[in-house]
């Protein structure tokens, strides 16, 4: 590997993890209809002038791209699940991983595991697949400018806001707060190598 086929990011470290699963005081039933609410606009995150904009596509089982959605509605389990579809949309700038102090835009997609507990309690669990962030444009690439790709590690921060977006829909109003790097946070330097 050549000196060009590797990138040096920042990472800002957590205190503590966020979490990635919450038990939901309701059915199944009343849960996939606040999610559907919290994702409906495919733009969900959407700001105007970002380059990519925002956003991802709120997929379930029944959905024409099930054979994007990494396999996850081929289980059983996964009868009731929800699958997030970032790409070609991020998910956002990055709370964690930097380059040169500027926030990198983060990609992935997220699948939203659904699992009864109770009578009238749900588990919901975020699963990421494929992360990974934008350290730059390459314009050497043989169709023009493309992503420079690193594959990075999920943060906790982007699966906790996505509970928290279906526990507003709920009304829930005790979640924990949310868990991001602190301005001065530990940062550690991370030499990967990019993916394309």
């Amino acid at each position: 590997m050549t000196g060009q086929d590797l990138v040096t990011l920042q990472e800002k470290l957590l205190t503590r993890q966020n979490p990635t699963m919450y038990e939901f005081s309701v059915t199944v039933e009343d849960l996939k209809p606040a999610i559907q609410r919290a994702f409906s606009d495919h733009f969900w995150k959407w700001n105007e002038g970002e380059d990519p904009p925002f956003g991802a596509s709120l997929n379930w089982k029944a959905s024409d791209v099930d054979e994007l959605c990494s396999g996850v509605f081929a289980k059983p389990e996964n009868e009731n699940d929800a699958f997030l579809l970032g790409v070609p949309e991020a998910f956002g700038k990055s709370q964690v991983y930097f380059k040169n102090a500027v926030p990198l835009t983060y990609f992935a997609d997220f699948h939203i595991h659904l699992k009864p507990i109770g009578a009238s309690k749900t588990r919901v669990e975020i699963f990421t697949y494929h992360p990974w962030v934008s350290a730059g444009l390459d314009p050497s690439a043989p169709l023009g400018p493309a992503y420079i790709v690193v594959n990075v590690k999920p943060t906790t921060i982007e699966e906790y806001e996505i509970l928290l977006k279906i526990g507003h829909q709920l009304g829930v109003e005790n979640m924990p707060e949310l868990i991001v790097p602190g301005a001065n946070a530990a940062v550690r330097q991370m030499v990967r190598p990019r993916e394309r």
